[in-house]
């Protein structure tokens, strides 16, 4: 897989590529394409997704909080933002119950599971909270967000959550600014100075690159 689709695409500000070769456009909108890679999946499909409607990244950890509960289909959750007291992003978001959901909790008694006596979470009650990112960085992943909420029996559907990010190409007049701005961010567009046309790209990680697509889009 390569970057080939996105190369010509003005707004794009990053690309990236996960550990199972699909590569990734991040665009000023803060939404996202795949060119997807059919390696070590089920589904062996490839070519240009969907493009996001808002897209972040998060750690493994916090994305095994989220997606585990987020893809069962027996419960119904959103997967929200955490906005402060001027309605303004965090930095952190949230997985909470839309219905209410009833539960047997279990404990280990002498070698044995036994299930408790059923118990009752009301629909707002927060499952999870994590910190999330505006921007790609190697060992992140990307989490492409369609629709935030998922109703019982639909398995998560509406969220795409990515393999593990191994290499980001960026354009270097957004990683002046990105530097500039900080860590953290919304899932609002971030306030990055739009210039037009190409520019030419520098890693994320720093240091030189070595191989070039046309159109001025290098890549490692």
């Amino acid at each position: 897989m390569d970057y080939t689709p996105f190369q010509d695409m003005p707004d794009a500000k990053a690309l990236f590529m996960t550990d199972r070769g699909s590569t990734y456009a991040l665009f000023e909108d803060q939404t996202t394409q795949r060119n997807r890679s059919g390696a070590n999946h089920e589904d062996k499909s490839t070519g240009l997704q969907q493009r996001s409607g808002k897209t972040v990244f998060l750690d493994r950890d916090s994305m095994n909080k989220i997606g585990m509960t987020f893809q069962r289909e027996d419960v119904a959750t959103r997967f929200l933002p955490i906005l402060d007291s001027e309605n303004k992003p965090t930095g952190r978001a949230k997985l909470e119950l839309t219905q209410d959901h009833t539960y047997r909790p279990s404990k280990l008694v002498q070698g044995k599971f036994v299930m408790g006596e059923p118990q009752l979470l009301k629909a707002g009650t927060v499952l999870a909270e994590v910190p999330y990112s505006t921007k790609p960085a190697v060992g992140m992943h990307p989490v492409e967000i369609m629709r935030s909420d998922s109703p019982i029996g639909d398995k998560g559907r509406g969220i795409h959550f990515g393999s593990k990010i191994t290499e980001i190409v960026e354009r270097a007049k957004e990683r002046a600014a990105s530097k500039a701005i900080g860590g953290g961010g919304g899932m609002n567009p971030m306030d990055i100075e739009k210039v037009p046309g190409k520019r030419p790209l520098k890693m994320a990680q720093g240091g030189m690159v070595d191989k070039a697509l046309s159109g001025n889009w290098k890549v490692l």
